[in-house]
């Protein structure tokens, strides 16, 4: 970060947004992390070191340099990365992070731990609900990835403005089942996050959409502006004529 934070130019304000991030961003969950492999006042300022709880140093040559990045007082405490061998890579003294500080590797993953790593990311997001796509086992098409704005092109009416998601999703399942057949089995607002999945990735947002259940009664569920399709066909197929 040494390159951003020493620019003639921007290199003031790119300091005062990370400083600014370093101090709201957990609270929404978003973690800044920082690297350099100089770390004084002048490439990686104390005003933004200091926002740092968790501290992590690599081989320094001195424990002076070793105390610049794990907070003063480390020496004081025992951890001094000047101590580490040259021999050790990837080794250094983690700090902040638990009760504890101590020496860890970040190498050496073999494939048991890569298994291990993954198959507890999965089943954290599992529990999230934020699977999505063939990792979901929810395989559009193989016939390209924007063959969704054509295929729910294909199944609204020129005289429809919005039209239900869970609607647009049985459709779908009508016009192309092994597309979308799994999507037409999943349950009432599953229905409406799946299509809106799909189309986020084209600035396409469902909202709520006022029409009539099969008995005839009025109710408000999150659907679809046909117009919002129309724009992002055109704006694809403009993009493929300029290629």
């Amino acid at each position: 970060m040494q390159e951003y934070l020493t620019h003639p130019i921007h290199g003031k304000t790119i300091l005062e947004l990370l400083v600014y991030l370093a101090r709201v961003a957990p609270a929404v969950g978003v973690s800044v992390m920082n690297s350099t492999q100089k770390p004084d006042d002048t490439a990686c300022p104390s005003v933004l070191r200091d926002q740092h709880q968790a501290r992590f140093s690599l081989r320094a040559g001195s424990w002076q340099v070793s105390d610049v990045v794990l907070g003063a007082g480390s020496y004081s405490e025992g951890l001094d990365a000047s101590r580490l061998l040259k021999s050790h890579k990837g080794v250094g003294l983690l700090k902040g992070m638990t009760d504890e500080s101590g020496i860890v590797r970040t190498y050496l993953a073999d494939g048991r731990d890569a298994d291990a790593i993954l198959v507890r990311a999965r089943a954290l997001r599992e529990d999230e609900g934020t699977l999505s796509g063939d990792a979901a086992g929810q395989v559009i098409s193989s016939r390209g990835a924007d063959a969704i704005l054509d295929d729910i092109g294909a199944v609204l009416g020129r005289k429809e403005d919005k039209v239900w998601s869970e609607t647009v999703v049985d459709r779908l399942a009508q016009l192309n089942p092994d597309a979308y057949g799994a999507w037409a089995e999943l349950e009432g607002r599953a229905k409406a996050d799946q299509l809106a999945a799909a189309l986020k990735s084209y600035g396409i947002k469902t909202e709520q959409v006022w029409g009539k259940t099969d008995a005839g009664k009025g109710a408000n569920r999150r659907g679809i502006d046909r117009q919002h399709i129309i724009e992002a066909i055109s704006q694809r197929d403009k993009k493929r004529a300029a290629k």
